[in-house]
Order: C-alpha cells, then structure tokens, then sequence
C-alpha cells in the first residue's frame, strides 16, 4: 500500500512540475480524417505562471483559470472547461475533431529588437539568394480588406523562374520578435522564425514552427549595392 501511494505521489508530482512555464502548440492531429474537421491551434502559447492564453502572431492575451490538478483551462466562469493531458512531455488538448500538441517552449531574453528597425531592413535592403536557388524580397506595401492586416507581399523568385506572391508580417511578444509568412492558399500555416540577431550586414534567425515546401529561412544576408 505503502509503495503504491508512494508511485501515485511522485506521478502528481511530476505531473504538476510538467505544468510549469510556457507550452507552444506546433502541430496537431485529426481525430477521424473522414468527417469535417478545422485547422488546429498552432501558434497558440500556454503560460502557466501567469495564467495567460497567447498567441505568438497576435500582440494580444486572454487571463484564463487553469485547475493543474484536474488538468482543466476555464476561459470564462460562465464556459465550460476545456480539458487536457500530458503524453511524453507534450499537452494534448482536444479541438473540434483535432488535438493540438502543445511543446514546452522558452522566450529568450536579451532579444529586445525594434520591429521597426527590422522591417525598414527587410524592405529596404537586397537579400542574397537562399542556398543559390531561391531570390526572395519583403515588399513594404499591404493589400486592403486583407485576412490580416498586418501582412505585406512576400515575393519569391526560384532559379526557374517561377513566381509566387506570399505574405509576410512582424510579431512581438515578450520583447521577442517573429517574422511570419504564409500563403494565400494555406493561411493557417503560418511559417514563424525568431529573429535572433540584427546588424547591417545580415539577421539572423530561428525556426519555430516551419512547413515543408516552405524556403527556409536562417540567415538573410543582404547584398551590397
């Protein structure tokens, strides 16, 4: 009896300490792929000190009432709950015919960079080409009534010459800063890279979330006139 109360004690303990900082959503899985089913909630940060539900593409947080113990998020007192789980180290949460994953996840600090700064250098400045293949430029204008009106073209030219128009925007949340890009086709997969240094002749960056068949983005480089 003794080691069975024992086992049960340090799995709550455990459990508790798993719940702790912040928790990302990266990815998700359908339930049943043969019924109707809409795109998780990547992008979406859990932050257990503060009890706080972000967004890493939005400036915005809600206050939420987490209940660690039954493993329950109350978004309103008049809501009902919404339940999780820990699998292996990742939170699980159901959606509508979806669970999204959610990962343990870390703001760095030092990161404190002027959007500003950095958008005036992606659109002002020649990027050199990505793994010698792919020409890439950060347009400053936006497209009105677009989804999100922070996004500006992302143009992309490949070595065949093909075209396509993407969109791209700036993010800051806790003094970090993310470029975003997605397609028109796919606005749910959203591309977000922390921006990890800026100086004149490069910015350096960080996946976080990265689609295949998406250019991957680590260091722009910039050319000199």
């Amino acid at each position: 009896m003794k080691k069975i109360l024992f086992v049960f004690t340090l799995f709550f303990a455990s459990s508790l300490i798993a719940q702790k900082g912040y928790w990302l959503c990266k990815n998700y899985k359908i339930i049943d792929s043969t019924k109707a089913w809409t795109p998780g909630s990547v992008g979406l940060v859990l932050d257990f000190k503060n009890s706080k539900i972000l967004h890493i593409a939005r400036d915005t947080s809600v206050n939420v009432l987490i209940d660690k113990k039954n493993k329950t998020i109350n978004l309103k007192s008049d809501t009902l709950p919404i339940s999780y789980k820990i699998v292996n180290n990742i939170i699980e949460m159901k959606g509508h015919n979806t669970i999204d994953l959610f990962y343990p996840f870390e703001f760095k600090k030092d990161l404190n960079f002027s959007e500003e700064e950095v958008s005036k250098l992606l659109i002002t400045k020649r990027i050199k080409p990505i793994e010698d293949s792919l020409r890439i430029t950060f347009r400053g204008y936006k497209i009105k009534g677009h989804r999100n009106p922070k996004a500006r073209i992302f143009q992309t030219i490949y070595t065949d010459r093909d075209l396509f128009f993407n969109f791209w925007f700036l993010e800051k949340i806790n003094n970090n800063l993310f470029l975003c890009f997605y397609t028109e086709h796919e606005p749910h997969k959203i591309n977000y890279h922390r921006v990890l240094e800026v100086n004149k002749k490069y910015i350096e960056l960080e996946p976080v979330i990265e689609y295949p068949r998406r250019p991957k983005l680590r260091r722009l480089e910039f050319k000199e006139y």
